[in-house]
């Protein structure tokens, strides 16, 4: 089997003694790339579901892998024939899987989930993965800047207290990122953030985060070609 790389988060905590540019720029392209991928899965038919720390693999010469793709579910009938892949997952393909059922909607790793996920809404898209690299890269960076105390963004609770914690540390666009321990200066990456930031957590330019944690059933809308500008991918003409 090939070897796909470390987590991003070990990647950044094994050079993070010669911290320098490089980190900044290797975590940027870690973080536009999986957001490009969990859009063209999207577009596929498939959603990614448990998008974490362990789960976002990088290698020294700069490939980026996603991997655990064991509870990633499939949408209806979309653009791709995903029968082989619903057979090997034992899904339905006729399934409409964003709206998942009472044993599997909680399916992810708690620490990265969504604030919607965590309040147990049942509706699940793209937005939810690429929420969930949101803060797998945030917890990058807060590793290269030596932070040994947990920020309070990261700090683990039970979901639903961390959902109302994640939608006051994210309700400024100033300081959101000093919540996750994360202080630098990068200009690269600090467009992607602040990008990704108005995709995930903005309409019409107010912020969302007590819609997120009070209506189970409001729906961000999915725009697969903003998230391909993000991953500064083309997108395809049809």
């Amino acid at each position: 089997m090939e070897y796909a790389g470390a987590p991003l988060i070990d990647f950044t905590a094994e050079y993070r003694s010669s911290v320098n540019t490089g980190l900044y720029v290797r975590t940027n392209y870690t973080l536009t790339q999986v957001v490009g991928c969990l859009a063209r899965a999207w577009q596929a038919g498939i959603v990614h579901r448990d998008v974490s720390r362990g789960n976002v693999l990088v290698r020294g010469k700069g490939s980026v892998t996603l991997i655990d793709w064991g509870y990633a579910r499939l949408l209806s009938d979309g653009p791709a024939d995903t029968y082989e892949l619903a057979t090997k997952w034992h899904y339905n393909k006729y399934d409409v899987a964003c709206w998942e059922d009472r044993q599997n909607h909680c399916t992810g790793t708690p620490l990265y989930m969504s604030i919607p996920i965590l309040v147990r809404s049942r509706y699940r898209t793209v937005v939810n993965d690429v929420e969930s690299m949101f803060y797998v890269a945030l917890e990058a960076l807060s590793v290269i800047e030596n932070n040994d105390k947990t920020p309070v963004a990261l700090a683990m609770e039970d979901n639903i207290s961390m959902a109302y914690v994640r939608r006051l540390c994210l309700a400024s666009k100033d300081t959101y990122k000093e919540r996750f321990g994360v202080y630098f200066q990068d200009e690269q990456l600090d467009e992607t953030l602040s990008q990704l930031y108005d995709y995930l957590f903005t309409s019409e330019g107010k912020y969302i985060g007590h819609i997120l944690v009070d209506d189970l059933e409001w729906e961000r809308p999915v725009d697969i070609n903003r998230l391909l500008q993000i991953a500064k991918i083309e997108p395809v003409l049809t």
